[in-house]
């Protein structure tokens, strides 16, 4: 089989296993096995040589009591979003997928739980899908996928975002996981985080928000903006801590002993 009908294969497998809430799937030669997805439900043109050759590839675990998985649930989830992005291109389509991923719930759109991790992958994949979801829940793109692939104006617009929500108290936590901060940071968004930084110089939680990024993301160019934090002992405990980190991250030893002379004679006084 070529490797192109092999992956189809694969991303209509992800979607079944992803709709049906249920990870498994059987073995084409399981005696017996009713439990998980049936292939020869989803691959209905596939003989039994072709879905065991299918599912020996890495992607998926070795075959246990006649069932196997996907390896990883980051390889379904970006699967199932190709599977999705494929049915988007059809004109016909999009109202029906967009109803899987999105409904109005008391007059707000919400997103569809099962669907949310799906959500980080397709905004990459899909322009609309992408505005829809940075109107619903921006932090949703902290949240997997690869932000990196996003454009530039989406990544630059998101952070501003997510920290309007955080500061009115409507983000949830996921935007400020250090992973997700961490897949988010990028040299490009220097400008914008050292914004965001001046804009909500009086709110700690964001400093600690931003600063972060500033650290996992090692942005040397925000240096001067970390040390001025880590300096203040007006800075809350976690917040300061995670600016000696970032000044460790991309501070030369001369930054560092700076910061531990002052504040030894922070703590003397």
């Amino acid at each position: 089989m070529s490797s192109q009908r092999i992956r189809e294969g694969a991303r209509l497998i992800a979607a079944a296993t992803t709709l049906a809430q249920d990870p498994t799937i059987q073995v084409p030669d399981g005696a017996d096995n009713t439990k998980g997805i049936s292939l020869r439900a989803v691959l209905t043109d596939w003989d039994d040589k072709k879905q065991s050759t299918l599912l020996s590839r890495p992607i998926f675990d070795e075959a246990i009591y006649g069932t196997v998985r996907f390896h990883h649930r980051s390889v379904r989830e970006y699967l199932t979003a190709e599977w999705l992005a494929q049915l988007l291109l059809r004109p016909a389509s999009r109202r029906t997928i967009e109803a899987l991923l999105f409904h109005n719930q008391y007059g707000l759109d919400v997103i569809v739980p099962t669907m949310r991790p799906i959500l980080p992958w397709l905004a990459i994949l899909d322009e609309k899908v992408r505005e829809h979801l940075r109107k619903v829940a921006p932090e949703v793109v902290f949240e997997g996928g690869d932000p990196s692939a996003l454009p530039l104006a989406t990544r630059r617009i998101i952070p501003a975002e997510v920290c309007e929500q955080i500061a009115s108290g409507t983000s949830g936590r996921s935007a400020t996981d250090y992973a997700a901060v961490q897949r988010f940071a990028s040299a490009d968004l220097a400008d914008d985080i050292r914004d965001l930084l001046i804009r909500y110089v009086t709110n700690d939680e964001l400093r600690g928000f931003l600063i972060r990024m500033v650290w996992l993301g090692q942005l040397t160019v925000l240096l001067p903006e970390a040390k001025v934090i880590a300096l203040s002992p007006k800075t809350t405990k976690y917040t300061r801590v995670a600016a000696f980190r970032a000044v460790r991250a991309i501070g030369t030893p001369a930054d560092q002993k700076e910061l531990r002379e002052s504040f030894l004679v922070e703590e003397r006084f």
